[in-house]
């Protein structure tokens, strides 16, 4: 499986845009340059929300250098920075964005547990988002976690997750790759 990109903290910073440019350019030690300069900036904020947007960043910098660990690393320290509890609506955006990529991460180091693990989390982080943007990112960390549970041999509740998922699926053609995924689920559930 791979990182899913959908799981985003929405705000693309001028910062990033700018990272992305270089790394376009082959310019490599220039986009390092520049997400360390931003991360810089965002400790220097004392903002959480900035600081963790910063950390996603690196984490996004390295996944693209495949630098797996250090990607994993940004990811925590980015969660490791915003203060209250995980159930508390504020900064949810960059906790469910960070909750989500280590979860993915894991799994594409084959971590499967831990990945899991940090799925459910984001899944309830996600339940803290209103409107679309909540259902969304719920469906995008469960059609996942139902592969996962599947893996696992919990056929059933695979079964069952992929189902609910499906029957309540928005009609976006965006979402088209992750419908087949879950019908994918469902299909080896049935098998």
């Amino acid at each position: 499986m791979q990182n899913n990109a959908a799981i985003d903290p929405g705000n693309e910073s001028s910062n990033f845009l700018e990272i992305e440019k270089a790394l376009r350019a082959g310019n490599t030690p220039g986009a390092v340059s520049l997400a360390n300069k931003a991360l810089d900036e965002a400790k220097r904020s004392g903002n959480p929300g900035q600081i963790a947007e910063a950390w996603l960043q690196s984490s996004r910098l390295h996944r693209f250098l495949h630098n797996q660990g250090e990607s994993i690393r940004s990811l925590e320290a980015g969660l490791a920075s915003l203060p209250g509890p995980e159930d508390s609506p504020e900064f949810a955006r960059q906790r469910l964005a960070c909750l989500g990529s280590l979860g993915m991460s894991h799994v594409s180091a084959r971590r499967y547990e831990k990945g899991r693990a940090f799925l459910a989390r984001a899944i309830r982080v996600a339940d803290l988002l209103a409107g679309e943007e909540g259902q969304f990112q719920k469906l995008a960390l469960s059609a996942p976690m139902a592969w996962l549970m599947l893996q696992s041999g919990e056929v059933e509740p695979a079964r069952e997750l992929a189902s609910l998922l499906i029957s309540n699926w928005p009609a976006k053609p965006e979402l088209i790759p992750l419908l087949g995924r879950t019908l994918g689920v469902l299909a080896h559930c049935r098998a």
